[in-house]
């Protein structure tokens, strides 16, 4: 399941990466691509080239890469949804607002054993999601979070951060805390606080074998 998920995560990369540069390309010669609603970047960027020969021969077999390495993310995300369908630990961590199949499997596959951690806390600092402290004569500082540890699962949680507070509409304890934390420190230190607590949350729903529970998730949040 890391194997896949790795992979996966490297084409979502490889499409990033074409994405860039089919718009450096464009730009560079006064094309902008926007895309637009239910509209594919390749589609758009198609559209943005329009009648131009000479960009379509350009940028065409970029196109074409990008549409295959989307198609096979594709084929990967059924296959992570399937599995996750048929898992009982993955279903309850998707009973957690934002968390979808492949922050799930992941969550999963990183814990494997919840016993191994002494404490749900510690999963935050497994994952580099605990902020550091720089600490000099009378100075006592906190800084960014650590970034060290599993770099894909970090990544998965603070995706799954970003849509619990930006696109789930029923709201939760933890979804308050964190939107009020933004408009205090900002929304890229809050989402990395509400992606530690989710971790911390998730750990615990694995060590007792319960699902997310709506008006009990304050406990959590506090």
């Amino acid at each position: 399941m890391r194997g896949v998920l790795g992979a996966r995560a490297q084409l979502v990369s490889t499409r990033i990466h074409l994405t860039t540069t089919i718009r450096g390309l464009l730009k560079n010669v006064g094309v902008f691509v926007a895309v637009g609603h239910r509209q594919t970047f390749a589609s758009a960027a198609e559209e943005a080239i329009g009648a131009q020969t000479g960009l379509a021969a350009m940028v065409a077999p970029l196109i074409a890469a990008w549409r295959a390495i989307t198609e096979q993310i594709r084929a990967y995300d059924g296959l992570l949804r399937r599995r996750a369908a048929r898992d009982e630990t993955t279903r309850r961590l998707m009973t957690v607002p934002g968390v979808g199949p492949i922050v799930a499997l992941a969550f999963a596959s990183m814990v494997d054993e919840p016993g191994r951690f002494a404490k749900s806390k510690s999963v935050g600092a497994y994952l580099g999601l605990t902020p550091r402290r720089y600490q000099s004569g009378e100075k006592d500082v906190t800084g960014s979070i650590s970034r060290t540890g599993d770099t894909l699962v970090r990544s998965y949680l603070f995706e799954a951060a970003n849509v619990l507070m930006t696109r789930v509409k029923r709201w939760t304890g933890l979804k308050a805390w964190g939107v009020k934390l933004a408009r205090r420190i900002g929304m890229n230190r809050a989402r990395a606080a509400v992606a530690r607590k989710m971790g911390v949350m998730m750990h615990k729903m694995l060590v007792t074998g319960t699902d997310f529970r709506w008006g009990k998730e304050e406990a959590v949040a506090g």
